[in-house]
């Protein structure tokens, strides 16, 4: 037996080990004792994606594993929790968010202990979201309705008829006050008092006049339908806005393994553009300190002229000295299966990844680097999740090609922007705490 093929054998059989230790540790990353099944009634799942997490005091207790309509107004949720915590029958869950770049994820409240242990497969009340973004934009909106319908009020008030239909009835209301002002100017001592009654009526006609003409912001807000269309226009807009980048998730990731039967090592470092579950963008390098080697056949014909005369083929091996290469790829989710495409090494090829195990495992295989007369470079291998944010990354390169093929075996670290957070908050109050 080769020393590659026993390499080869040994990388399979370690891969192998490492699916059925994970199948086996891993199967509920909450707890050991197994997990229970809750549901729930909630009234709005905007941003809620199957495996969302379930977090009680900022731990996390569980996920999300099923959505489903429940009436016209209502979602039913399912959710698991470890089995060795308990849930009382006044128990709420409630819709959170975590800032403006955080997934939205589930809030659990056990409930008080006095009130009785909520049996597995019982119904979780729904709470209140608090201060979340999507709260804060509905009570903007209602504020704006409650603006609206003031605007009404105020323009029945300033614009409504008199009984004879001869003016407002703030019109009716000033002539009062100027006939009450011309009785008292005939009393000497009140004649000033008067005369003060007279211009406050006479400035009060005048505002009253230019808002029933649209004029100023008042009057535009109370008689102007278009500034109002676009209140609502700017706080629909900012709205969305919110929704979409509340969606948004960068993850970096960096990984480096050695190559067993070629020696060397190979590494990636790259960040991940994910606007929504189900696809991202990927921009990184690659590195290869060992280079890459090619074959180049060149044929030759002595005496081309004479008949009979025999070819004869020369191979060179040429290595680049500098292997480095861009990747910029798309991935696309289906299922458990994820296509991507673009520049692998700086050429373009294609991939697919096959996630296992809660996404707790992946199988991947690659293939590019198309060159004439060379057979295109195809990568196979397996990535299995030790620890979050840490994993093991193992496979071999080049399985076509004979010169270049070598299996390897290393690890990584991937993390998201929300990790980053919390690293950087932990720091800060350690640092303060000093």
């Amino acid at each position: 037996m080769s020393a590659e093929l026993k390499a080869g054998v040994f990388v399979l059989a370690a891969i192998s080990a490492l699916v059925y230790m994970t199948t086996r540790l891993t199967q509920n990353r909450y707890t050991l004792s197994g997990t229970k099944k809750y549901y729930a009634l909630i009234s709005d799942a905007t941003g809620l994606l199957s495996k969302s997490k379930v977090k009680m005091s900022g731990l996390d207790v569980g996920q999300l594993k099923n959505m489903e309509l429940a009436g016209n107004k209502k979602v039913r949720v399912t959710i698991e929790v470890a089995a060795d915590m308990n849930l009382y029958k006044d128990a709420t869950i409630a819709v959170k968010s975590i800032g403006f770049l955080g997934d939205k994820y589930l809030e659990l409240h056990p409930g008080a202990q006095s009130a009785g242990v909520l049996e597995e497969g019982g119904y979780i009340a729904e709470g209140d979201d608090g201060g979340s973004i999507d709260s804060l934009t509905r009570k903007t909106g209602e504020l704006v309705d409650n603006l609206k319908d003031i605007a009404l009020v105020l323009k029945d008030a300033l614009k409504g008829a008199g009984t004879d239909g001869d003016g407002t009835r703030l019109d009716r209301i000033l002539d009062n006050m100027e006939q009450f002002s011309e009785g008292l100017a005939e009393i000497d001592k009140l004649g000033h008092l008067a005369d003060r009654f007279s211009e406050i009526a006479d400035n009060v006609r005048d505002i009253t006049a230019r808002v029933n003409r649209g004029e100023g912001t008042v009057g535009k807000l109370l008689t102007d339908s278009e500034t109002i269309d676009k209140i609502n226009q700017t706080i629909s807009g900012v709205n969305k806005l919110v929704t979409k980048v509340d969606k948004l998730q960068v993850i970096v990731d960096a990984k480096s393994a050695a190559l067993v039967a070629r020696g060397g090592s190979r590494s990636n470092f790259s960040v991940m553009i994910q606007p929504t579950y189900d696809k991202y963008y990927l921009f990184g390098i690659t590195t290869r300190p060992q280079g890459i080697t090619t074959i180049k056949r060149t044929e030759t014909t002595p005496n081309p002229d004479q008949p009979g005369a025999v070819s004869s083929v020369t191979e060179t091996k040429e290595t680049e000295e500098a292997g480095i290469g861009i990747n910029a790829q798309f991935a696309k989710r289906f299922g458990d299966a994820v296509f991507k495409f673009g520049l692998f090494e700086s050429t373009g090829g294609l991939g697919i990844d096959y996630n296992l195990l809660d996404d707790r495992a992946k199988i991947f295989g690659e293939v590019y680097r198309f060159r004439s007369g060379n057979s295109p470079q195809v990568n196979f291998g397996a990535e299995v999740q030790v620890y979050r944010p840490f994993y093991i990354w193992t496979g071999v390169d080049f399985l076509l090609t004979s010169v270049n093929r070598s299996y390897f075996v290393g690890g990584g670290i991937r993390f998201t922007d929300q990790d980053l957070k919390a690293l950087i908050a932990t720091a800060a109050s350690s640092g303060s705490l000093r």
